[in-house]
């Protein structure tokens, strides 16, 4: 990736708050979401998620939020 954007790349991530997967074992900054099952929780992104889906997990009309790597809330 540095080559071929010249080293301006930046990485985005997206960490429901329940998913252990990725805030346990990855040790990523959760950005959001709504109380879900692990299952739910670590299933739950991306912009093509059904909207019954992505309105359980994450709440009313939002998408799992990114954030850029390495940024804390």
């Amino acid at each position: 990736m540095d080559r071929t954007t010249g080293g301006k790349a930046q990485v985005y991530q997206s960490t429901h708050q329940n998913d252990w997967v990725s805030t346990g074992i990855g040790n990523n900054s959760q950005t959001g979401g709504q109380p879900s099952s692990f299952i739910d929780a670590h299933t739950g992104y991306g912009p093509n998620m059904p909207k019954d889906k992505s309105d359980k997990i994450w709440g009313p009309g939002i998408k799992s939020l990114s954030m850029p790597a390495g940024e804390q809330q």
